[in-house]
This record gives C-alpha cells, sequence and structure tokens, in this order.
C-alpha cells in the first residue's frame, strides 16, 4: 500500500499546496521577472511558508524550471500528437507548422520568451530551463518524427535532427525575434502561407518520389 492509499488526504493537500505556489510563482515571474521575485515573496503570497516552498522545489532555479515546465507541457503533448505519422509528410508537417506558429508566436509565450531572454545572460540557468522546457522538446518531436519518415522511405535525411532544426528556422522566419522586440506577429492567413511555404522548402531538400 503506498501513501496515496493510505493518506489521501495528505496527497490532495500537498498537491493543492504545489499547484497554488506554483500559479503564484508564474504570476509574479510575468509580472516581476526572474531576479526581483524571492522565494519568501511567492510563499507569503501562495500563503505557505518558505520553507515548505523549499520542500517542493529545492530552490528558485527548481521552482522556475517546475513553472517553466507545466507552462510547455500542454503544447508539448499536442506537438507530439500532432507529428503521428500519416504516411503523407506535406499533411502531417503542415499540420504540426500551423500550430507551432500559432503556439510559439501567442501573446503567452512571447512574455515567456522575452523573461527568458532578459534573465538569461545573468542567470543562465533560466535560459536553460527555458529551452529544455519548450524548443528542445519541440526539436526532439519533430526529429523522431523526421526519423520515423526517413526510415519508411517517404524522407531522405541523414541527419534528423538537423534537418527538423532547419525546418523550425524555415517556419519562424524572423517573426520570433520581431515579437521580442514588441512587434506583432502576422496574421493567422499569413502564418499558414508561410508554414506551407517552409514545408515546401523542406521537401524540396528532403522529400521523396513517394512522400514528397
Amino acid at each position: 500500500m503506498n501513501d496515496t492509499t493510505k493518506f489521501p488526504l495528505r496527497t490532495q493537500k500537498a498537491r493543492s499546496t504545489r499547484q497554488r505556489i506554483l500559479d503564484v510563482a508564474t504570476e509574479l515571474f510575468l509580472a516581476m521577472g526572474y531576479s526581483q521575485t524571492s522565494l519568501e515573496k511567492v510563499a507569503t503570497e501562495a500563503q505557505t511558508t518558505k520553507p515548505t516552498v523549499y520542500s517542493h522545489f529545492k530552490s528558485k532555479a527548481g521552482l522556475f524550471e517546475a513553472v517553466i515546465n507545466q507552462h510547455a507541457e500542454q503544447g508539448s503533448v499536442v506537438f507530439k500528437k500532432l507529428l503521428i505519422p500519416t504516411n503523407d509528410p506535406e499533411d502531417d508537417l503542415i499540420r504540426f507548422g500551423d500550430v507551432f506558429l500559432s503556439f510559439v508566436l501567442s501573446p503567452d509565450q512571447t512574455y515567456w520568451n522575452r523573461l527568458a531572454t532578459a534573465e538569461a545572460i545573468a542567470h543562465p540557468e533560466v535560459g536553460e530551463a527555458f529551452y529544455q522546457a519548450g524548443p528542445a522538446r519541440a526539436i526532439q518531436h519533430l526529429t523522431e518524427y523526421v526519423a520515423s519518415q526517413a526510415k519508411a522511405e517517404l524522407l531522405e535525411v541523414e541527419n534528423p535532427r538537423r534537418a527538423a532544426e532547419q525546418l523550425i528556422g524555415l517556419m519562424l522566419g524572423v517573426d520570433l525575434l520581431q515579437t521580442q522586440i514588441g512587434k506583432k506577429p502576422p496574421e493567422k492567413s499569413a502564418l499558414k502561407t508561410q508554414c506551407r511555404e517552409a514545408v515546401d522548402v523542406f521537401l524540396a531538400a528532403y522529400g521523396t518520389r513517394t512522400g514528397g
């Protein structure tokens, strides 16, 4: 019998406390930045104690990593589902790209991008946590997809990871940089066109007669 079975109320309370801390930390990190957010402030706003915050997350870096992972998890799950092969790389990649661009260039994600960029020089752990939680997951899912399509002889790719990185670069263009300096992302119709063009270029380089 595990602790969850023996002490259901205690487990539920612990989860509730952890989530409350995460919710408060999310608001504070976005409003104040990483440097100016203290664990004391998080504890006070979450109506708990600093030792309790430490018991759940070990450090401010650990708390930030947990916040970022929570934020990125939904996108990661969606991307993985979108990249289930259907034996049609063009359709698969366009479907993935449409959702990927909408997510990465959304106002919410733009806030996180700016925060990570602003704090990464003084706090490299912030940049690393952000990269591992978001971009690294997306690249890995796409790498696995490209590798599967190469194995199925629907793509001709020697280095799936490099190809995945190239496709993401083609899709994003300069839009990610522009949103980080305050410009609005293109309209949805323009993003769809941009996505299709990126996939066309990708398939021109890596497609086969069968798959692309």
